[in-house]
């Protein structure tokens, strides 16, 4: 059993457990903190080991490390350390146990990846289903930031993300993507054109982020307020956007996710240097949107921005793109049917 950590002088830690039937006689099997001795935020929650490509990665959520302009943007991040060997094996390297001054230093907390860099994803959980697949469904909300929720949802909340099959590819990197099961919702193929893109551009406020002008745009709308765009072989700069309401850009080497107006219930903007991209460039978008929640996949899900929303007007979505791609469309979206089965 692996089991997050806060010691008394707020320092995280990951404490291991065995037992021999795994519900008594449970005993301290080992330990681990970071290398430096220095905090890497003061706890560590949701352990996971995810194998892929005959390596493991030890899945944590660092609470508390402080923000950067484009790192570790929300108050708690969810990420990984690459690991040598098994993560068993290292933190069983903790020779004093209960009689040490401190946990084991093992990890290099240099080494650590975020899994997402949006508004929304903590505590990601990991399993391996009946094909052997690594799958991943993650919170899509933060603890102790209630005030960025006072919105029509707030009886109910936060959600879940699609589950996400993980992949190892060629840079190392892991990359997230929605299962295939998926595709069984998509409708109506529709590609984006210019007339799609009518009325948007305009102004909502003062601010940076309260002006919007998408002039030369293509673009199409969905009744239900739900879609699946896909832009395939982008080239340079430009800019896609949900209604009035959320928009992506590339401007210069900063992937900017930013939001318009109060659909971001007090929030603003979020940051991917297009530096952390193993391509060093945009090369595709997929936007999951539904009426209070997108996901988006970057370059093949090498990176993922997950986050609430709440437009004004949750039919009618209008998605309108500048950007030059090979291929730009969408899907429209059903639902699953679910049978309530006592």
């Amino acid at each position: 059993m692996l089991l997050g950590a806060r010691t008394m002088d707020d320092h995280p830690a990951m404490l291991l457990y065995t037992s021999p039937d795994g519900v008594n006689d449970w005993t301290l099997a080992g330990s681990c903190t970071t290398i430096s001795g220095e905090p890497f935020g003061y706890m560590w929650e949701c352990p996971n080991i995810v194998t892929l490509g005959g390596r493991e990665f030890f899945f944590v959520c660092p609470q508390g490390v402080p923000s950067q302009v484009t790192k570790f943007q929300n108050n708690f991040n969810s990420g990984y350390f690459p690991v040598d060997g098994t993560v068993i094996d290292l933190l069983e390297g903790d020779k004093g146990l209960m009689d040490a001054e401190k946990p084991y230093g093992c990890i290099d907390e240099n080494t650590f990846v975020e899994l997402d860099y949006g508004f929304d994803f903590y505590a990601p959980q990991v399993f391996t289903d009946e094909h052997g697949r690594q799958i991943l469904v993650g919170w899509m909300g933060l603890p102790d930031i209630e005030m960025q929720y006072q919105v029509p949802t707030y009886e109910w909340l936060h959600t879940l993300t699609w589950l996400r099959e993980l992949s190892l590819n060629d840079a190392g990197i892991i990359c997230q993507w929605p299962l295939p099961e998926y595709d069984a919702l998509h409708g109506e193929r529709v590609e984006f054109t210019p007339e799609g893109a009518a009325d948007s551009c305009g102004k909502l406020g003062t601010s940076n982020y309260d002006a919007f002008c998408i002039c030369g745009a293509t673009g199409a709308k969905f009744a239900n307020g739900t879609a699946d765009v896909f832009l395939e072989g982008i080239e340079g700069e430009g800019r896609i956007m949900l209604n009035a309401d959320l928009e992506l850009v590339v401007i210069g080497d900063m992937l900017e996710l930013a939001f318009h107006g109060i659909a971001g219930g007090y929030r603003t903007v979020r940051r991917l240097p297009l530096s952390e991209l193993s391509a060093g460039k945009l090369e595709s978008l997929r936007m999951v949107v539904d009426t209070s929640a997108v996901e988006i996949y970057i370059n093949g899900g090498e990176h993922t921005m997950s986050t609430r929303w709440w437009p004004q007007e949750i039919t009618n979505l209008s998605v309108t793109s500048t950007f030059t791609a090979a291929k730009t469309y969408a899907y429209e979206m059903g639902r699953f049917e679910f049978l309530n089965v006592c």
